[in-house]
């Protein structure tokens, strides 16, 4: 279920202990893959309903297997990114702030709604079947981005056209 009280969002982050994560990043990021790639039905259900809802566009997933090759590693803490709710971006920041050892919060007014949040409980269910808090990687669905806090976080606006 979206959680969408930003304050304990945040607070749930704070709380993760990454002491496994490191030693298990590699093997993480293929396993997510993994399951982005079995769920491609559901992934291709979420975006027409996206589409649907003229909120979103249909999903090519030669361009999420290509992202999965390209370990760029960000130089970044602990991180809330604001961005458009793109989800090759999404994919791509969740890639990189794993193998970094960051806790994300993705930070959108829905766009692709129905992709994202599938991406991020897709994520979340990976995370937790290896022993690592879900809270890693969270997303939050906002009209107003200026009223999120920005202690103990990094605040990167990702806006891509």
């Amino acid at each position: 279920m979206l959680n969408n009280n930003i304050n304990e969002i945040i607070n749930n982050s704070l709380n993760i202990d990454k002491s496994r994560l490191l030693s298990i990043k590699e093997e993480l990021i293929t396993s997510i893959k993994e399951a982005i790639m079995i769920n491609k039905d559901a992934f291709d259900l979420a975006s027409r309903i996206d589409i649907k809802n003229n909120n979103g566009n249909k999903l090519d997933f030669a361009i999420i297997e290509d992202l999965f090759n390209d370990k760029t590693i960000p130089t970044n803490n602990d991180a809330i990114i604001i961005n458009d709710g793109n989800t090759y971006h999404i994919i791509k920041l969740i890639i990189q702030n794993i193998l970094k050892g960051n806790t994300v919060i993705f930070v959108n007014k829905g766009y692709m709604y129905g992709v994202n949040t599938l991406l991020i409980q897709i994520v979340q269910t990976v995370l937790e079947i290896n022993n690592i808090n879900k809270n890693l990687i969270q997303i939050y669905i906002t009209d107003d981005i200026n009223n999120i806090p920005n202690n103990n976080f990094e605040i990167i606006n990702y806006l891509m056209n």
